[in-house]
């Protein structure tokens, strides 16, 4: 994510993406948010303009591969 973006974002912003940001050798914006911190997750990236898909982590019950929205406790978003 670019530093010029985040630094135009409120402090309470700027520290939320901090605390989330995902690690540069990985594709994901922000990594491990908590589910109730979903919807303010998604408003910071929509004030940046950029366009995200979610991937919901937590216990897998019935797959393998995917964790039902249900079962979610965490979230990473990765860009489009």
């Amino acid at each position: 994510m670019d530093k010029f973006l985040v630094f135009s974002l409120s402090l309470e912003d700027q520290a939320f993406i901090e605390k989330y940001r995902g690690p540069k050798v990985e594709a994901s914006l922000l990594k491990k948010v908590p589910v109730f911190e979903l919807s303010r997750a998604r408003k910071i990236l929509s004030s940046l303009g950029i366009k995200h898909r979610t991937k919901y982590r937590g216990p897998r019950t019935y797959s393998i591969y995917t964790t039902l929205k249900k079962d979610a406790t965490a979230v990473s978003l990765y860009r489009k």
